[in-house]
C-alpha cells in the first residue's frame, strides 16, 4: 500500500463532504456510495482505516460488490473508535500467571483420591476380607471414584488443553492445529472435531488417545479391586467310630440299655428327609449298601454313589470328630455292617414256629452236640427279671446256629482263620399280619470316600475294603450269648407295654418306614412285601440296634476321643487323614485395571503440571474459547472494542449486556455479508435461504 493511501486513509470524513479516489487507495466514504453496498451501522461516523505498520488491527481482505462501472479494488481495515481510545488509559499485560499456575496445581490435587485408591488396591491385594462392612466400604469408595473420574479428567485435561492452545497461539501455530486443540476439551467434542476437520495427524491421534483414558479410568475404579476366593489346603487327622471295636452285646455286661433304646426309637421314627439323607438324625455319615447301588464298579474298583435314591446299610451312621465347619473336606473311612439277602420264599404265617430256646443249649454248644437245621431264638419267660409278667412278643428273630469257641466274642478273633464258613440264616416272623422270611447274614467290609461341605457329609464312592478281615460269612451275631442279649434287649425296646393287637416300631418300619411313629396304635399287613424290601429294612433295624450298642452316647454326637474299649486293646475310634480345602474371601487386584487407573490418574496429574508450567509462561490474555472474543475485533458493534489485554471472562463481565446476532450486515446488496453484529432491532439483516453471501 502506497504512502498517499496511508495519508488519505487517516483523514476524517463526514457525510456532507465528497472525496476523490486516490490512485493507490479509496476513500471510506466511497463505501457508502451507490457504487458499493457496504453500509456501516449507525454511530460509526469516524473510521480509522489503519496503517499497514500498525499492529492494532489485522487487515481483512474484503472486496465490495461494485456496479457495472469499473472501480479499483481495495482492502479496508477495521475501524477504531478514537474517542474511546483517547478516553481509556492504556494498561500493561495483567500479571495473572501466578493465579493461573496456582489454579492448575490445585486441580492436580484432584488426582490424590485416585492414587489413594490405587494404594488401597495394592495394599489389600491377596489379603483376607476381615468383614463385610470393610469390603462394602472399599466397593462404595470405588463406585464414587468411578462416577467422579470423568468429571475430574474433563476438568483438568480440558483446562490444560486450553492452556496449550493459548501457549501455541502466542508462539504462532497453524489455524488447523489451533482448531484441533481448542475443539478437544472433552471426549465427545474431540471425536466430533477430528471427524469434521478431517485432519488425520499425530496431534489428532494424541488427543483421541488422551481422552480415551477418561472412560478407561472410570471403569478401572470399578474393576481394580474385587473379592475372590483363595483356596487354603491343609491336611489333618479325623477320628471316626471304629466298627471293629467290641460291640456292647459282646462284653457280657451290657449297661447302656436306656440310652440305646432312645437312640433306636428316635432313629426309626426320624422324618423321611433324614431317613433318605446322607446323614442321620445325629449328624453321623451313613454308609450305603454296596450291593444295592445302581451303578457298576469302575476300573479302580470304586462304585459311585448317586446323590438321590441311595439305599443305606443302616439308619444310623458313623460318628466323626474334629470336622472343620468351613471348606470342603475329603477323606476315606473303613467300616463294616451286617448284610441280609433274604430268599424269595417270604410266606404268610400265623403264629411262631416252635423254636429251640437259646437259654437251654449253651451246654450243647460247648459239648459240640448242637443240632444243625434247628432255629434258635430268645423266648421271653414271664418269670424272668428282664421281661414283665404281661410281656408278649409280637415278632421273633431266630438263627440257625452259632460258632463254637465261646459264648461272647467278635469276628476279629477269626481274622487269621482260613477255614470255610457258610453264612448263618435268620428267620424273621411277626405275630400280626403274619409273615416268615429266611435271610442269610454276612458281614460287609467297605471303604468309603467321604466328602464334606462344612459339616454336611456324604459318601461319594464305595468299594470293598482292601484291608485284611475275617471271613465275610462270619458275623458278630453268631456268638450265642451276644445274640441272646441282642434279641432280649431288642424285644424289650420294641414290644414292651404294647396294647394287644398293635405292633412295635420295628415291625411297622419293616412294613413301611413311614408308619414307625404309629407304634402301639396299629399293626402292619406285610404279607405282600417283597424279599428285597423286607431284607434291607430288617438289615437297617439290626445294624441300628447292634452298632448303637457300641456306645450310644458317641452315636448321639458325643464321640469321646479318649474313650477306649475296656475289654480289648481296640479303641472305639480310628483315625484317617483328611484334606480340607477352605476358600477364604480375599481381595483380588486386577493388575491390568490397576495400571490403567494409574496411567489415567497420572495423565490427570501430568496435565495439571503441564497446565501450571504453561500458565507461568503465557503472557497474553485468555481469549480462546470465549464468545466475547467475537466482539473484540468486529466493526459491527458500537460497544467497547478497546482493552486488548482483557481475558474473555473479563470482557464478558464488562460487555455482557450487549445484544448480538449473526446477520447479514449488507442486506441491501445483491450479495450479502454475514457477520456477528450488534442486534439493534432492525427488521432487515436476517439470513435468507438461497441468497448469496460473500
Amino acid at each position: 500500500m502506497s504512502t498517499p493511501y496511508l495519508q488519505h486513509a487517516h483523514r476524517r470524513h463526514d457525510s456532507s463532504s465528497s472525496q476523490n479516489i486516490d490512485s493507490d487507495g479509496i476513500s471510506f466514504s466511497d463505501l457508502r456510495s451507490s457504487n458499493t453496498s457496504y453500509k456501516p451501522v449507525t454511530g460509526y461516523e469516524e473510521l480509522d482505516l489503519g496503517d499497514e505498520r500498525s499492529s492494532l488491527r489485522p487487515i481483512i481482505d474484503r472486496k465490495p460488490i461494485q456496479s457495472q462501472s469499473a472501480s479499483p479494488t481495495f482492502a479496508p481495515v477495521h475501524p477504531v473508535n478514537h474517542d474511546f481510545l483517547s478516553s481509556t488509559a492504556p494498561r500493561p499485560l495483567p500479571q495473572k500467571h501466578l493465579w493461573r499456575t496456582t489454579v492448575c496445581l490445585l486441580l492436580g490435587l484432584l488426582s490424590v483420591p485416585f492414587y489413594v485408591f490405587c494404594g488401597f488396591a495394592w495394599h489389600y491385594h491377596d489379603r483376607p476380607v476381615k468383614s463385610k462392612d470393610q469390603s462394602n466400604s472399599l466397593n462404595s469408595f470405588g463406585n464414587k471414584l468411578a462416577t467422579a473420574f470423568p468429571f475430574v479428567f474433563s476438568l483438568v485435561v480440558g483446562h490444560t488443553v486450553k492452556r496449550i492452545g493459548s501457549w501455541k497461539l502466542e508462539r504462532g501455530t497453524t489455524l488447523g492445529s489451533l482448531e484441533q486443540i481448542m475443539g478437544s476439551v472433552a471426549l465427545g467434542s474431540t471425536i466430533i472435531t477430528q471427524a469434521l476437520l478431517r485432519r488425520p495427524n499425530i496431534l489428532a491421534l494424541l488427543l483421541l488417545v488422551t481422552w480415551a483414558l477418561s472412560p478407561i479410568g472410570s471403569q478401572s475404579s470399578l474393576q481394580i479391586l474385587t473379592v475372590g476366593l483363595r483356596p487354603t489346603v491343609r491336611n489333618f487327622t479325623i477320628p471316626y467310630f471304629n466298627t471293629d471295636a467290641v460291640p456292647g452285646f459282646s462284653e457280657g455286661d451290657f449297661w447302656n440299655g436306656p440310652s440305646l433304646n432312645a437312640l433306636f426309637s428316635s432313629s426309626l421314627m426320624a422324618p423321611t428327609s433324614i431317613r433318605n439323607s446322607s446323614m442321620d438324625l445325629w449328624g453321623n455319615v451313613k454308609v450305603p449298601d454296596i450291593s444295592r447301588l445302581p451303578s457298576s464298579v469302575n476300573s479302580t474298583g470304586w462304585t459311585n454313589v448317586p446323590v438321590l435314591n441311595t439305599t443305606y446299610s443302616s439308619v444310623l451312621g458313623i460318628p466323626l470328630s474334629n470336622l472343620p465347619k468351613q471348606g470342603n473336606t475329603t477323606f476315606f473311612i473303613e467300616s463294616s455292617y451286617i448284610a441280609l439277602d433274604c430268599y424269595d420264599n417270604v410266606t404268610a404265617t400265623e403264629g411262631f414256629y416252635n423254636y429251640t430256646a437259646i437259654s437251654g443249649v449253651f451246654e450243647d454248644l460247648q459239648n459240640g452236640t448242637l443240632r444243625n437245621g434247628t432255629y434258635y431264638a430268645t423266648i421271653p419267660v414271664n418269670t424272668s427279671t428282664l421281661f414283665p409278667m404281661t410281656f408278649e412278643r409280637t415278632f421273633s428273630i431266630a438263627i440257625d446256629g452259632f460258632y463254637r469257641g465261646g459264648t461272647f466274642g467278635t469276628v476279629t478273633e477269626y481274622i487269621n482263620d482260613t477255614s470255610t464258613y457258610e453264612p448263618r440264616t435268620l428267620l424273621y416272623q411277626t405275630k400280626y399280619g403274619g409273615v416268615s422270611a429266611w435271610c442269610p447274614i454276612t458281614t460287609k467290609y467297605v471303604q468309603s470316600a467321604v466328602e464334606c461341605a462344612g459339616t454336611d457329609c456324604f459318601v461319594v464312592a464305595i468299594r470293598p475294603s482292601q484291608l485284611k478281615h475275617a471271613n465275610s460269612n462270619l458275623t458278630n451275631l453268631g456268638f450265642i450269648a451276644a445274640y441272646d442279649d441282642f434279641c432280649t434287649y431288642l424285644m424289650l425296646a420294641s414290644s414292651a407295654d404294647l396294647h394287644d393287637g398293635t405292633s412295635s416300631a420295628l415291625e411297622l418300619y419293616i412294613g413301611n418306614p413311614d408308619s414307625a411313629p404309629h407304634a402301639g396304635l396299629i399293626y402292619p399287613n406285610i404279607t405282600g412285601i417283597s424279599a428285597s424290601d423286607l431284607g434291607i429294612r430288617l438289615q437297617q433295624v439290626i445294624n441300628t440296634y447292634w452298632y448303637g450298642s457300641y456306645d450310644p452316647v458317641s452315636m448321639m454326637g458325643f464321640l469321646d476321643l479318649n474313650m477306649s474299649d475296656l475289654t480289648s486293646t481296640l479303641n472305639l475310634t480310628r483315625n484317617t487323614t483328611a484334606t480340607n480345602i477352605f476358600f477364604n474371601e480375599v481381595y483380588v487386584m486386577n493388575f491390568g485395571w490397576f495400571f490403567a487407573l494409574l496411567l489415567a490418574t497420572s495423565t490427570v496429574l501430568g496435565a495439571a503440571l503441564v497446565g501450571a508450567f504453561l500458565s507461568w509462561r503465557i503472557r497474553g490474555p485468555d481469549i480462546l474459547g470465549h464468545c466475547s472474543t467475537l466482539l473484540r475485533d468486529t466493526p459491527y458493534v458500537t460497544g467497547v472494542k478497546a482493552g486488548t489485554t482483557m481475558d474473555g471472562f473479563e470482557r464478558t463481565r464488562r460487555e455482557g449486556a450487549t445484544r448480538v446476532k449473526l446477520l447479514d450486515v449488507d442486506p441491501d446488496n445483491e450479495v450479502g455479508y454475514i457477520a456477528v453484529a450488534e442486534n439493534v432491532g432492525r427488521p432487515d439483516g436476517g439470513l435468507v435461504r438461497g441468497r448469496y453471501y460473500r
